[in-house]
């Protein structure tokens, strides 16, 4: 008996059945602001269809994940990937802080490239895997929080890859207490957030060490910029205590070396830093 050919679903068809979907499924350009949105990603945010679909990622993503977004979509608009998963921090209309699993992929409509995004919310088992992900004390990114952001955010393009020690942390802990060293870490973990490196991925990686991931830009900038502003910041933040903070910095090509490698090499960058400075 001959198979019968299924017909071929035209755009309009195939948006029929996402639309039907209880998945919240989004489209936007290049310019982050929404083409196309189902019914379950208007009701995940609290909004009605209609002004669902005059949103833009600056009003659904939290602002501390807006940068790195930005640089991923730029990756994506640029060819430089297809897209995968991330977890990432949405706003509800309500100001609330939705925790999802966010998949992308880019999709072509004739000459014109837009990104399909759909949208799993993990409620309280979110929760769940923020913390396996983050460090309890700062909110940063712990080792493998940074690990998986890393392969999912620039799987193909080179980064500067930072290391930051806190050198007097064990001298606050010893002669202030545990507490004024644990005001010392967050300190240094509201540095970097505030730092102007778009789309850094920050990670507490110990007791007193974090690793800045930034994208290799086009303005011209290099490792030694790149420790410069993490000095800077983190100096000015630490002011009043005056701890010595060592920096190494190395390039780390996702697509010729894994990231342990990187990671010796910006250690070594760093005691040497600490040697010169400290």
């Amino acid at each position: 008996m001959q198979r019968e050919t299924m017909p071929e679903l035209d755009a309009d068809a195939y948006w029929s059945l996402l639309a039907a979907t209880d998945l919240a499924v989004v489209i936007h350009g290049e310019d982050g602001a929404v083409v196309q949105a189902n019914p379950a990603f208007a009701a995940m945010l609290g909004y009605t269809l209609e002004e669902a679909l005059q949103l833009d990622s600056s009003r659904v993503v939290h602002p501390d994940d807006l940068s790195v977004r930005n640089a991923q979509a730029d990756d994506m608009f640029a060819g430089l990937s297809q897209g995968g998963v991330v977890h990432r921090r949405l706003l509800h209309k309500s100001g609330a802080v939705i925790r999802a699993r966010v998949r992308k992929a880019v999709v072509h409509r004739g000459d014109e490239v837009l990104v399909l995004t759909i949208i799993e919310e993990w409620g309280p088992l979110g929760d769940l895997e923020h913390d396996v992900r983050h460090d309890a004390l700062t909110g940063l990114l712990n080792r493998r929080g940074l690990c998986e952001a890393a392969r999912a955010t620039y799987p193909y393009r080179p980064t500067y890859l930072a290391m930051a020690d806190v050198d007097d942390l064990k001298a606050v802990n010893d002669t202030r207490g545990h507490a004024a060293g644990d005001r010392l870490l967050r300190a240094v973990a509201d540095a970097l957030r505030g730092a102007p490196l778009p789309g850094a991925l920050i990670a507490r990686w110990s007791g007193d060490e974090f690793v800045v991931l930034v994208p290799a830009g086009e303005d011209g900038s290099g490792p030694a910029d790149i420790a410069d502003v993490i000095t800077a910041v983190t100096t000015g933040a630490m002011e009043a205590r005056r701890p010595c903070v060592s920096v190494g910095v190395t390039v780390f090509d996702p697509e010729m070396e894994d990231l342990d490698a990187a990671l010796i090499r910006a250690d070594r960058e760093m005691y040497s830093a600490k040697r010169d400075y400290c």
